[in-house]
């Protein structure tokens, strides 16, 4: 009995350890600055789906790609210091932003289509790899980024 005692107060202690009691300043920095680059290349995306419907898109692709660079730099610095409950987000962003700057600049570069559908296929799989990370993590306001 008392063996069992000692395995249930452990076991409450290992749950409480897992659950935490929220997350740590170091953490929700990370996350808020990571889900701020994320919603920066979002924005710019909004803007590109316009202009696609609209037929002139070759600036706003631009504009994507030149923002998606951008934000790749951030986002290997915030990958590097993230603490390790929000790696994975950090990674994920990273690769999603990578795969969004990379499809842009296959468009813009006349890449075969074959190979840009290869890219945009690739930038499907990140984007829900990155909302799955974003869920798993409970991000407070997160946008889901959308494939396309």
């Amino acid at each position: 009995m008392r063996n069992l005692i000692r395995a249930a107060a452990a076991c409450g202690i290992a749950l409480v350890m897992l659950v935490g009691c929220g997350r740590s300043d170091e953490a929700e920095k990370s996350i808020d600055d990571i889900s701020g680059s994320v919603h920066d290349v979002q924005g710019v995306l909004v803007d590109e789906k316009a202009a696609v419907k609209a037929g002139d898109a070759r600036a706003e692709v631009e504009t994507t790609q030149a923002v998606a660079a951008g934000e790749l730099d951030k986002l290997r610095r915030f990958a590097e210091r993230a603490p390790a409950d929000t790696q994975d987000f950090a990674d994920a962003a990273l690769e999603w932003t990578e795969a969004v700057e990379e499809y842009r600049s296959a468009l813009l570069g006349g890449s075969d289509s074959d190979v840009a559908a290869l890219i945009g296929v690739r930038v499907n799989d990140k984007a829900r790899a990155l909302n799955e990370a974003a869920e798993e993590l409970d991000v407070d306001n997160w946008k889901p980024v959308h494939t396309f």
